[in-house]
């Protein structure tokens, strides 16, 4: 019997039965471990999404416009944090993927967004810290589930009204000598003067009056309306006090300039007026969050061509009563836009 089992043991059909066995074995177990890890790997986002709160209502209504570039970090428990920004659509991603490093949910446990809103941005919708838990489950696509998704964030800009006015150090007669505003409620305050000139309060929406008074007597009169964003005011020049007639005041837009989502130099004769170096575009054409957020009617607007100077002319005298203006790119938030006539 010994021998028996010996020679079985030895011979060449024993070893390829083994060898047999041991590669159904082994290509089972990495087939099962190929099948769930390719079922993880799965593409799965959690979002948050970001909204410009026109309205500062805190809700996400029709009124409301996706905004771009919104930075949002996220606290891991292992790992360090990472950071995300909206996409043109107002969707902050996240990838999520159960045990694989490189996506940026890949463990169970809490995970908890800090939203960090650009200077001059405050957040609308009271959730700028958020958690989310996460725990393991096998069966899901991506090998983990959530408690919870990330509420919509809204955020807006907070309302100021900021300007200058000439100082005259040849003819002191024309030196301010009181500035005070009355606010849409109908209450009164003064305003301080920097030595050069410079002005800021905060403000509400709504109308507001601003008086200033000249050492000689003279008063000057400005009416402002506030609305969902900061207002600057143009210099005011106590030897050229003119008020403005808004008797004919009209707002001009670019929405129904162009139809198709492409580039159309803004011809003359557009509204009465000659422009000059003025293209309008559809707003996602150069996936740029400046675009997006720029857009306070529907899904168009103008930019000055490679950022040179740029003229809007008309036959007549016209008064230029205001503008909404953004900047295209980031890098350019520490430049200044002047507007001369």
């Amino acid at each position: 019997m010994t021998r028996s089992l010996t020679a079985i043991l030895r011979s060449k059909w024993f070893g390829i039965v083994c060898y047999l066995f041991l590669g159904v074995f082994v290509a089972g177990f990495l087939y099962d471990r190929f099948v769930v890890r390719k079922r993880i790997h799965h593409e799965m986002h959690m979002s948050c999404f970001a909204f410009r709160d026109v309205n500062r209502n805190g809700v996400y209504d029709m009124e409301d416009r996706p905004y771009a570039g919104l930075k949002v970090v996220m606290d891991r428990p292992k790992g360090d944090d990472v950071v995300s920004s909206s996409n043109l659509s107002g969707f902050v991603n996240f990838d999520m993927s159960y045990n694989r490093r490189e996506a940026d949910i890949y463990d169970p446990g809490d995970h908890t967004i800090a939203i960090e809103p650009p200077d001059g941005w405050i957040v609308t919708t009271g959730n700028s810290v958020q958690k989310s838990t996460y725990r393991r489950l096998e069966e899901s696509p991506v090998g983990m589930v959530a408690n919870r998704t990330y509420s919509h964030v809204g955020i807006a800009p907070i309302l100021t009204v900021s300007g200058s006015v000439r100082i005259d150090q040849a003819h002191a007669e024309y030196s301010i000598k009181q500035i005070e505003v009355e606010s849409p409620e109908e209450k009164s305050s003064e305003i301080q003067l920097s030595d050069t000139g410079e002005f800021k309060f905060d403000a509400i929406p709504g109308l507001w009056k601003l008086d200033l008074t000249t050492q000689s007597g003279m008063l000057i009169s400005r009416e402002i309306v506030v609305a969902g964003y900061p207002v600057v005011v143009g210099q005011i020049d106590p030897s050229l006090n003119r008020l403005s007639s808004k008797s004919h005041l009209r707002t001009i837009g670019f929405d129904d300039l162009t139809p198709s989502d492409t580039l159309y130099e803004i011809p003359n004769g557009y509204s009465g007026l000659n422009w000059n170096n003025w293209v309008v575009t559809h707003h996602k054409l150069y996936e740029n969050s400046g675009h997006i957020n720029a857009t306070v009617s529907s899904e168009y607007v103008a930019y000055a061509s490679a950022g040179h100077p740029a003229t809007i002319r008309s036959e007549d005298p016209i008064d230029f009563e205001g503008v909404f203006v953004s900047i295209s790119s980031l890098e350019g938030e520490d430049h200044h836009l002047i507007v001369k006539a």
